[in-house]
């Protein structure tokens, strides 16, 4: 599989929740009891998923829909550093 590239990826509802709850940190079996799915049909989203945004792990599938503003991931500014809550910048 070549490397993920920046193409504009089109997620249908289903596959946008699967990747939220894989963002949440849900096993294959939690994200099929919170959509009412079968543990099978959620592997299928998932190697869709994967596929579309050309990755090959979990870890690269959220790296990948919070680099492409798909998902948020708390505490991660939209520059891909972490947010402390601290003040940016000089005060005065």
């Amino acid at each position: 599989m070549e490397p993920p590239s920046d193409d504009p990826v089109a997620f249908t509802a289903r596959e946008q929740q699967v990747l939220e709850l894989l963002v949440r940190g849900l096993s294959n079996g939690g994200i099929a009891a919170a959509l009412f799915l079968s543990p099978n049909t959620v592997l299928g989203y998932r190697k869709t998923l994967f596929a579309k945004l050309g990755v090959h792990t979990k870890l690269e599938a959220v790296v990948q829909g919070a680099r492409r503003g798909l998902i948020d991931l708390p505490g991660v500014t939209s520059d891909g550093r972490a947010g402390g809550g601290e003040a940016s910048g000089p005060e005065g």
